[in-house]
């Protein structure tokens, strides 16, 4: 499910995906939150970041006044956003677990799970199981959502999918996927390539190569999965972590598929 080695490069992973507008998406959950959540919060508002590598959502919502929680299993990444959240003085509560099985000390109102990170788990048990941990950690009346490809790109790609993000003199270069990566149309379980490349001053300083299974979720599939987990009570799509927001349909510009839940 999980590649520890591969995400021990904190700073470098952090890097690659520092080209997203998080304020702005953090914007869209807030909108999501008053629209769709009817949780009852009492004393202070929750939110549950899940699959959070450095959390960076869970960051900006702890300096709207947001009391965060991240769930990980990779140590490398929690020990870089708490040092990372100190810098920007707020708060951060990190556990090192298994996104099928974990607790949170107080439950939440508000969840995430960005960048597919709900791919790594390529069975239907475990996303069920998966849903069921998260609900037992949530309000009901809460709300959870989930980024994940837009459908159009589920199938396997016809050119490599890669991208490069310059931080001062360190230079990122991010390949997630190449055209020949193995893809098993039975269970749909993509083999993808995962490469990160680290450079200094234009000089190659770091590699790191792994295949990392991976399964995309089409959108009626993943509806299955959310009527079979039992746990939710509604939920709708969008295409995009952004404001207006945009329903997900087949012409949407979107390039995702964001998945909003509601807990009963």
């Amino acid at each position: 499910m999980f590649n520890q080695e591969f995400y021990r490069h904190a700073e470098a992973y952090d890097i690659a995906f520092s080209f997203r507008n998080v304020p702005s998406e953090c914007d869209f959950l807030e909108w999501c939150f008053k629209q769709h959540a009817t949780a009852k919060v009492q004393d202070e508002r929750r939110y549950l970041d899940i699959c959070a590598g450095p959390s960076p959502h869970g960051i900006e919502l702890a300096k709207r006044g947001w009391h965060c929680v991240a769930v990980d299993l990779s140590r490398e990444m929690r020990e870089y956003a708490l040092r990372k959240a100190g810098r920007e003085q707020v708060h951060l509560e990190y556990i090192v677990g298994d996104i099928r099985d974990f607790d949170i000390p107080r439950q939440a109102a508000l969840a995430g799970c960005y960048i597919d990170s709900l791919t790594h788990l390529t069975a239907n048990e475990d996303v069920v199981r998966h849903f069921q941990a998260v609900r037992a950690n949530m309000l009901s009346g809460g709300l959870y959502i989930i980024e994940l490809a837009h459908p159009r790109y589920v199938f396997p790609a016809t050119e490599p999918n890669i991208w490069t993000v310059q931080s001062g003199d360190q230079e990122v270069e991010m390949l997630y996927g190449l055209p020949d990566d193995f893809y098993d149309t039975v269970t749909q379980v993509w083999e993808l390539t995962s490469r990160l490349t680290v450079r200094k001053n234009k000089r190659i300083v770091e590699t790191l190569e792994r295949m990392v299974k991976h399964r995309f979720y089409m959108c009626q599939e993943l509806k299955a999965l959310i009527d079979l987990s039992g746990v939710f009570d509604f939920y709708t799509f969008y295409s995009e972590l952004a404001l207006p927001p945009e329903p997900l349909v087949h012409s949407s510009k979107g390039n995702h598929m964001i998945a909003v839940l509601r807990f009963k």
